[in-house]
C-alpha cells in the first residue's frame, strides 16, 4: 500500500532511508519497489548512558533528495524526528514519514504535526481517531490488500506476493 502511494507520486530523486541498521533489508525490499536507492541512520549510545541514543550520521547518500523514512511504526515520535533534523542537515530536499502501524502515543502528534516532515502516510491497521490528525498525516486503508488476499484464497493464488 505504501509503496504504491509513493511511486503515484512521482517524487523526483526519491530515497528510502531505513531509521537504524536493523531496518535496513525492510527498507531495500520497500526501495526495490520504488527504483530507489537505499540509505540508512547511524544510531549510537550516548557515552555514559545507557538508555539513550542518538541519530549520529546518515550512510548513503540523500543531498538533494526526497527521503522517504521507513518504518514499521511511529509510536511517540522522537526517532522520527530526530532522523529528520539529520536528514535534512544532511541535504535532503524534503523529509517524508511512511509506516505501517500508526500508534501515535503521548506527545506525538504534537510532535510530528509541528516537524519539518512533509508529510506523515501510514495505513489503517491501527484505528487514529480524528483527535489524533492533522493536514499532513495520510492514511492509507488496507482494505483493498485485505480484500485482494481473500480473493486469492478463495482462487488457489499465491498470497505471499502481497506482503513482501
Amino acid at each position: 500500500m505504501l509503496a504504491q502511494y509513493f511511486a503515484r507520486q512521482r517524487l523526483e530523486r526519491p530515497v528510502v532511508v531505513a531509521p537504524d541498521q536493523g531496518a535496513v533489508k525492510r527498507a531495500q525490499r520497500f526501495a526495490e519497489r520504488l527504483g530507489a536507492p537505499v540509505a540508512f541512520v547511524d544510531k549510537r549510545r550516548v557515552q555514559g548512558q545507557v538508555e539513550e541514543v542518538r541519530a549520529t550520521t546518515v550512510v548513503g547518500q540523500v543531498n538533494g533528495c526526497h527521503a522517504i523514512l521507513f518504518d514499521e511504526e511511529v509510536d511517540r515520535g522522537g526517532s522520527a524526528l530526530e532522523a529528520t533534523e539529520l536528514l535534512l542537515a544532511s541535504g535532503a530536499r524534503e523529509v517524508c514519514l511512511a509506516c505501517t502501524h500508526a500508534v501515535l502515543s503521548g506527545p506525538a502528534v504534537e510532535r510530528l504535526s509541528g516537524s519539518a516532515l512533509s508529510e506523515v502516510v501510514v495505513t489503517d491497521t491501527v484505528p487514529v481517531p480524528p483527535g489524533k490528525r492533522w493536514d499532513r498525516l495520510t492514511i492509507l486503508p488496507i482494505a483493498p490488500l485485505i480484500a485482494e488476499a481473500i480473493r486469492r484464497t478463495h482462487t488457489g493464488e499465491s498470497v505471499s506476493v502481497l506482503f513482501e
